[in-house]
C-alpha cells in the first residue's frame, strides 16, 4: 500500500514488494506489540510510505438460515505462531499476481475450502486497517444460497463454525477473532442488513 485514499471514492494506490519485507515492516510491529503500548502516529494507517503495507484480503462467505450467517475457522501454528487458535474469515490471505480481488478471492476459496467461485455473488463490503500491524485489509463478502460444503486446509485447524452476522455486530462482541477477520464479519454484516444491499 502506498496510501489508503477514502474520498472521492474508496481506493488503494499500490506498488509491487517482497513477503519479507512486509514481515520485517508490519508483522514485526505486531510480533513487538509497538502498538498495544502507544498509539500509532496520526494517519499512519492510511500511508504506506516508508515500509511494505501488503495488503490482506478477507472473504465472508455468508448464507441467510434464519439470519445471516458466515464461516469461520480456528488458525493453525504457521509463520505467525502467535496467532494460532485465533479464530479467522474462511478464505483469506494476500493481494497477490493477479492483482484482482475476484482472482485472489477465487484463489483462496479453492485453496482453502476446495470451492469454486461465482464472482457474481462477490460483494466489497469496505477496507479496514490492522492496529498491531498498520496494514490494509480489502474485505469482501461472497453470497451463497445456502451453507457450502467445503473442507479446510492446513492453514486453519479441522473445525468449520458458524457465525452469526446480527444486525449492529461490533469487533468488541468477536474477542477470539483474528483482527482482520473480526473487521471483515463487521463490515459484511453491515452491508447484508442495509436496506440499499444489492443481495444476489
Amino acid at each position: 500500500m502506498r496510501r489508503l485514499h477514502t474520498a472521492p471514492r474508496l481506493c488503494l494506490s499500490c506498488r509491487p514488494a517482497w513477503y519479507f519485507d512486509s514481515l520485517e515492516t508490519c508483522e514485526r510491529l505486531e510480533l513487538e506489540g509497538r502498538y498495544r503500548r502507544a498509539n500509532p502516529p496520526p494517519r499512519r494507517t492510511l500511508d504506506g510510505s516508508g515500509r511494505t503495507a501488503a495488503i490482506g484480503l478477507s472473504t465472508v462467505i455468508a448464507w441467510h438460515a434464519a439470519g445471516w450467517r458466515a464461516l469461520a475457522g480456528p488458525l493453525a501454528a504457521r509463520s505467525m505462531p502467535h496467532r494460532a487458535g485465533l479464530l479467522h474469515v474462511v478464505p483469506s490471505g494476500m493481494l497477490a499476481p493477479p492483482y484482482s480481488i475476484a482472482a485472489n478471492a477465487s484463489r483462496e476459496l479453492e485453496e482453502e475450502l476446495g470451492l469454486r467461485l461465482d464472482a457474481r455473488r462477490l460483494l466489497l463490503a469496505g477496507v479496514a486497517v490492522h492496529a498491531l500491524n498498520q496494514r490494509p485489509e480489502i474485505c469482501t463478502v461472497y453470497v451463497c444460497p445456502h451453507r457450502p460444503g467445503g473442507r479446510l486446509n492446513e492453514e486453519f485447524a479441522q473445525r468449520l463454525l458458524e457465525i452469526p452476522l446480527t444486525p449492529g455486530l461490533r469487533t468488541a462482541h468477536l474477542g477470539a477473532f483474528f483482527p482482520p477477520g473480526a473487521a471483515a464479519l463487521v463490515l459484511a454484516a453491515r452491508l447484508l442488513h442495509h436496506p440499499a444491499c444489492p443481495v444476489i
